[in-house]
């Protein structure tokens, strides 16, 4: 009967209970019965027993009765012992009032379905609401201060075009001409041009004086072009202003005279050359030339000058801030329709998750609902199916002790009568198991136990 202990046990009707371990516990306390008593488990048994140990004081006519009840004793004892070890009997009571609550309120679901139904639609809509609610406000909070900026760039914007408005009209006043970088980029254009030119009537007269040296010559005839050209900016700039202080009268002044001495001493260095050899221009012609230049530099600097210099300063300050006033608004635009498109974007959302399915829903949670009821009255029947396997065995085991002592008692006893009650039928062992029976579960009518 008892099983090897290297063999793996394995579960019975789906019930985790190690049926095997219970079984060689079943046997190991049957055995140290034996042991202890020296009472007969088959007939064989007893037939041997009793022809060694003749005579036995267990066959004595007194004793049969209280034999009888230490074997039922020591069954029930097994018995009672692997139940409890095992919460057979509890488990069966835990997993019947289960299934009997889930089948209840299973049973209370499908009888208010319709009610039911109505709580789901009405907490889906109200938390749908509540969602939705959020988001308007969320954005419309935001889109507020969005729209609040917007307004305020907006007034600064107009601002800034009745300022800019306002010189206009005093540029136009004034016959002023309006800054440009194409203006601007003309100017510097002919200013370079006028440079390039003095630098190569200047050049052949330096070179003779700095043949050694062809970077220093050209250093200084570039020098050279570029004072007489920054004087001549500088006097026709002036020149073309409206106002001028006493400051800047002497700056002009000192400008056309440095640039007429700038003109004499390319002129004496021409003569230096001419002296050396060299064949060409004389020097009043270079000092004339170089003279022409500057005036011609001071005119296109009075053309391209401005009147009122502080006007145009101002008037391109109010330019740079219209157009980084222009950049923030579209900026705000664009934030704003991003806004718009969040919300609408989470509104959808809202939307598909909470149009739900409410009979399907439903379908769910009771599909779910019978599939633990189904699942814990297998358990039960598992239970139950290895409690009676195991009660059986132990009540057969129980019986065939008693019938064997019986047979051998009447066999070997020496007053020769036989017990009455030996003719009364055996007995099963008490056992609760009476009280469980196996579960049925039918959704549509009710659930037998």
């Amino acid at each position: 009967m008892k099983r090897k202990k290297n063999q793996k046990a394995e579960p019975k009707n789906g019930f985790t209970v190690d049926y095997y371990k219970i079984e060689n516990a079943i046997s190991e306390s049957i055995e140290k019965f034996h042991h202890k008593t020296a009472f007969p488990y088959t007939k064989t048994e007893g037939r041997n027993m009793a022809m060694k140990q003749s005579p036995q004081p267990a066959l004595n006519a007194s004793k049969p009765h209280a034999i009888e009840t230490r074997i039922k004793t020591m069954y029930s004892s097994v018995y009672n012992d692997t139940d409890t070890k095992y919460d057979l009997t509890s488990n069966l009571e835990e997993k019947r009032s289960r299934v009997s609550s889930l089948f209840k309120a299973y049973k209370n679901r499908t009888n208010r379905i319709e009610e039911e139904r109505e709580q789901i639609v009405q907490s889906n809509e109200i938390q749908k609401g509540i969602q939705l609610t959020k988001v308007h406000t969320t954005c419309q909070n935001e889109e507020l201060v969005i729209d609040e900026q917007i307004a305020k760039k907006k007034a600064t914007e107009l601002d800034l075009e009745s300022e800019q408005a306002t010189h206009n009209s005093e540029l136009a006043e004034t016959k002023e001409s309006y800054p440009s970088k194409s203006k601007n980029a003309l100017h510097i254009f002919l200013l370079l041009l006028i440079g390039a030119f003095e630098f190569v009537v200047n050049n052949s007269a330096f070179l003779s004086v700095f043949r050694d040296n062809i970077i220093i010559t050209y250093c200084a005839t570039a020098s050279v072009g570029i004072l007489l050209v920054g004087l001549a900016h500088i006097s026709g700039i002036l020149l073309k202003r409206n106002v001028l202080p006493i400051r800047e009268k002497i700056l002009i002044l000192s400008s056309i005279i440095g640039g007429a001495l700038v003109c004499l001493f390319v002129g004496v260095i021409r003569a230096r050359a001419l002296e050396n050899g060299t064949q060409g221009m004389s020097a009043w012609q270079v000092s004339g030339i170089n003279f022409a230049f500057f005036l011609l530099g001071l005119v296109i600097s009075y053309l391209f000058g401005y009147r009122n210099p502080e006007l145009i300063k101002q008037y391109k300050n109010v330019c740079a801030q219209l157009e980084v006033i222009r950049k923030e608004l579209l900026a705000l635009f664009k934030q704003k329709s991003q806004l718009i498109e969040k919300k609408s974007a989470l509104l959808n959302d809202i939307e598909l998750k909470y149009n739900i399915d409410v009979d399907l829903m439903l379908d769910g949670i009771f599909a779910n609902l019978r599939s633990v009821i189904i699942s814990t009255a297998k358990e039960y029947n598992a239970i139950l199916s290895l409690s009676k396997s195991l009660y059986n065995k132990i009540n057969s085991l129980y019986k065939e002790s008693i019938a064997t002592f019986r047979a051998v008692n009447i066999q070997y006893r020496t007053d020769g009568e036989t017990p009455t009650y030996f003719s009364d039928p055996i007995a099963d062992l008490e056992t609760e198991l009476s009280n469980f029976e196996e579960i049925t579960v039918d959704f549509n009518t009710n659930i037998n136990f």
